[in-house]
């Protein structure tokens, strides 16, 4: 109301726009998207020349407000190759063009450079705060960018010292999303949870959390702990005509619970839904609906139609050009084909043997090995199941890790209890808190520096210790160097 009420009777036009642009984030967050989108507009009409950077942010918002779930989509249309300029609006605008063209279906190389120009310089840390900044992780993330772990770090150290509780619960709820994707799945819980705590006290509106909430039970649903994900869900339900991002955030963690509940009817319909909300995205990361729908097509003995289905999913990860989304796809199809996906099973390993997911990767490994053995290869089998079963066991995957160890002695093989050990097989945060250790930082250093309590700097060095084989302080350094 305060902010309205500024708005109403500032007359200077770069105060009025600068109003303009905090009242329309806290719209963003109260299920006010199309108001917050008029209110860009309106403002824009009326800014008189000269004021370029104010117009950039305005622009920006006018975007953002879309990806809140406002039905006009004619912004879309002048989405800008890049902003003019070096100041804060410019910034802006460049950071939404970036997760833009990803979203829309972009290729990775476009939205990754636009991201990266986003944050060349500081202004956008300065004028943007949260919500900016995770538009650039969120394209890096869609780009399968190898820049996404120093830059989601630096924001991190940035929105803690700024202390802005919207920035710093978007960037533990997008710094969990990346790390759930790269197999960090421990560290990428604690984050999310961390976020939605950040979060609870200042929005109780259901769509203001669906991005949290979905984040989360999509990553306790992937770690094998279903009533953790049920639970992170409650709260409310996006309505069928929410098109915000984060309804079908939201869509796809309770179709994946549907899935494994063998309710393919209502996880067709989720599916089905998702495909209709937001129809300007397309990249199969960011909304996953046809291989939600394929998966449920395929419980109901609708195998044409399942594999028509992830087959154009998998066409537009190729439109995409992301590795870790290509290899998905592929695995994802390859599995459905069946006796004859096995050749589609290899590319989908090749493709993410060097690709930065690496939960994916043991996934597909694990796809490969089970295709050999259920062909009567158990030699064969044995390696790549082997693999998967480390992988697995290292991301902290308890449902891969039990049907992969169930292939294994399958194909006559006697897995270990225990997965790789060593270095190779440390979290990066791990590896973060043990590096710190071995440079003499206390427990409470460690946990001012990376932002999360004693308790878990705790927690972490005790499963370091576990995975290298040692029981103290002293040892660490030894055992990391070479690392």
């Amino acid at each position: 109301e305060h902010l309205q009420q500024a708005y109403d009777r500032l007359d200077d036009p770069a105060a009025r726009a600068a109003a303009a642009f905090v009242l329309g984030q806290g719209l963003m967050f109260t299920s006010r998207a199309r108001e917050g989108g008029v209110l860009a507009r309106q403002t824009l009409a009326q800014l008189p020349p000269g004021l370029d950077d104010e117009r950039h942010a305005l622009e920006a918002l006018e975007l953002i407000a879309i990806i809140f779930g406002s039905p006009d989509r004619e912004p879309l249309e002048r989405l800008p190759q890049a902003a003019p300029g070096h100041g804060p609006g410019a910034r802006l605008l460049t950071a939404i063009a970036a997760f833009m063209t990803a979203a829309t279906g972009g290729p990775a190389e476009r939205s990754e450079a636009l991201a990266l120009e986003a944050v060349a310089e500081r202004e956008l840390l300065a004028g943007g705060a949260g919500m900016f900044w995770s538009a650039v992780l969120a394209a890096l993330f869609l780009a399968d960018s190898p820049r996404l772990p120093e830059l989601a770090e630096r924001g991190r150290e940035e929105a803690y010292r700024h202390g802005s509780h919207l920035f710093t619960g978007s960037i533990e709820v997008w710094s969990g999303n990346f790390l759930a994707r790269d197999g960090e799945l421990d560290d990428a819980a604690e984050a999310l949870r961390l976020g939605r705590q950040i979060q609870d006290p200042w929005t109780s509106d259901p769509m203001g959390t669906s991005w949290s909430r979905g984040l989360l039970a999509y990553c306790e649903f992937v770690r094998g702990d279903q009533r953790a994900a049920r639970a992170a869900l409650a709260g409310g339900a996006p309505s069928p005509d929410d098109e915000s991002d984060g309804a079908n955030v939201w869509r796809r963690a309770h179709a994946e619970l549907l899935l494994a509940d063998r309710a393919a009817e209502e996880a067709l319909a989720v599916a089905d839904l998702m495909g209709r909300s937001a129809p300007h995205v397309v990249h199969p990361d960011w909304k996953p609906w046809q291989s939600l729908r394929a998966r449920a097509l395929s419980m109901l003995g609708r195998q044409e139609e399942a594999l028509a289905s992830m087959a154009a999913e998998l066409e537009l990860a190729y439109r995409s050009g992301a590795a870790s989304t290509i290899g998905r796809c592929l695995r994802q199809l390859g599995e459905l084909e069946g006796e004859e996906g096995t050749d589609r099973l290899r590319e989908a390993v090749d493709v993410l043997s060097g690709a930065s997911s690496r939960l994916e990767y043991a996934r597909a490994l694990g796809a490969l090995g089970a295709a050999l053995r259920r062909a009567r290869r158990p030699t064969d089998a044995r390696e790549p199941l082997r693999q998967a079963l480390e992988l697995a066991d290292a991301c902290g995957c308890a449902p891969l890790v039990d049907s992969v160890r169930s292939e294994l002695h399958a194909a006559g093989a006697r897995p270990r209890t225990t997965a790789l050990g060593g270095v190779e097989s440390l979290t990066a945060r791990e590896a973060r808190v043990a590096a710190l250790a071995a440079e003499g930082d206390t427990n409470r250093d460690i946990a001012q520096t990376l932002f999360v309590t004693p308790k878990t700097v705790e927690v972490h060095l005790s499963n370091v210790y576990r995975k290298l084989g040692i029981r103290s302080r002293r040892e660490l350094a030894p055992a990391l160097e070479g690392a």
